[in-house]
């Protein structure tokens, strides 16, 4: 045989058993990392989350899923890649750990009216008050946070280091996922549901709200409009005197005067007890609604809900001749506006008392202004704590 034949089947290029046993070590530490974080982002989304939407939110996830997969040589690159995912997904666990925290506590979405009257509604005192009932629950789902926080920021700095040949089935499912992503954020419907999106608009729309709150003095001067027209007159002579006493966040299943077994209503006790059956207690009575600014629009309102001019209680008392008082420890925007600023004085115009750095309960009732009850223009007996 001539010593300068060539060999006709190409000669296959050396691979070191160590370098094989690396690549397939990073692989499986990409394919760990991955793993983890897709299971963490599903926990939480699946918590805040119901069917269709859980796909919805993983697929706009996918690409943190996909850099992750995605080798990269430059530690620099690498050291921002792991910032990045981990942002990235923080955002989709905190979307899902506070909508299960609110469906958890309320059976209502963020978006729900009810969740945004209340943000739009309340201010720091209220917030720190919130905070005082509620912390344990607020803990638990902290904790979520954190955990989740501890493991996304664990393998968020695992992604793909090395050049390593993946699998083409691999390959393949790396590529269908972005498509998968790419559908998902082309499509508005899905696109509106990232979480940098939803609770941009979520702020928006609150700030909005409180802005048409902030001055409905046109609308009170309608209301009062509406209600001179109406002309409403009283049917008897002499002076009368109405005290409407509202609750906020009770249950009758927690009152003594419902067959409660601890004496936590005294006071109607023994007032039933003194008076008998001229004192009616209705038990077949229903909340007009689930939270208090609903609630308080349709008491006070007369007609039906949808219609556009209804007329305010407290608009017809003030042109049926009567002065209307505003006792309340709600301070808050909504119900000032849209209530409280339709009667003659509100507590804080007789008294000059400012909410700042205490309850309301405790300045309005305290003994400091008992003597300056007197001095209103109206005759009253007494003023119990």
């Amino acid at each position: 045989m001539r010593a300068d034949c060539q060999n006709p089947w190409p000669s296959m290029p050396h691979v070191s058993p160590h370098s094989s046993q690396a690549q397939h070590g990073s692989q499986r530490h990409t394919l760990l990392a991955c793993g983890a974080v897709g299971a963490t982002l599903l926990t939480l989304i699946a918590l805040g989350h119901d069917g269709r939407r859980v796909i919805q939110l993983m697929a706009l996830a996918g690409p943190a899923l996909a850099w992750l997969a995605w080798p990269v040589r430059s530690p620099r690159v690498h050291r921002i890649r792991s910032c990045a995912v981990w942002l990235w997904a923080m955002g989709f666990a905190l979307d899902g750990v506070i909508r299960a925290y609110l469906l958890d506590t309320y059976q209502a979405a963020p978006d729900s009216s009810l969740v945004q009257s209340a943000a739009a509604n309340t201010n720091s005192r209220e917030s720190a008050e919130y905070l005082s009932m509620h912390w344990r629950s607020m803990l638990v789902w902290s904790g979520a946070v954190l955990a989740a926080a501890l493991i996304l920021g664990r393998y968020a700095r695992r992604g793909a280091r090395q050049g390593a040949a993946w699998p083409q089935w691999a390959v393949m499912l790396l590529c269908a996922a972005l498509v998968v992503s790419g559908i998902a954020y082309v499509s508005k419907p899905w696109r509106r549901l990232h979480p940098a999106l939803f609770w941009a608009d979520w702020s928006r729309s609150v700030q909005a709200l409180r802005a048409g709150w902030a001055d409905q003095q046109v609308e009170r001067e309608r209301a009062l409009e509406r209600a001179r027209a109406a002309a409403p007159v009283l049917v008897q002579d002499g002076p009368a005197t109405l005290v409407l006493v509202i609750t906020d966040s009770i249950n009758r299943d927690n009152m003594a005067l419902y067959g409660y077994g601890r004496a936590t209503t005294p006071r109607l006790l023994a007032h039933k007890a003194q008076l008998g059956d001229q004192m009616l207690v209705m038990r077949n009575a229903w909340s007009v609604d689930a939270s208090t600014l609903p609630s308080l629009r349709n008491m006070f309102n007369v007609g039906s809900p949808q219609a556009q001019e209804r007329q305010h209680v407290l608009a017809l008392a003030r042109a049926a001749g009567y002065k209307v008082w505003w006792l309340s420890n709600h301070d808050d925007v909504a119900i000032e506006q849209e209530h409280a600023r339709l009667a003659c004085w509100t507590i804080a115009d007789l008294l000059n008392i400012r909410w700042q750095g205490d309850r309301i309960d405790r300045n309005a009732l305290s003994d400091s202004y008992r003597w300056q009850i007197p001095t209103l223009p109206v005759q009253v007996q007494s003023f119990e704590h």
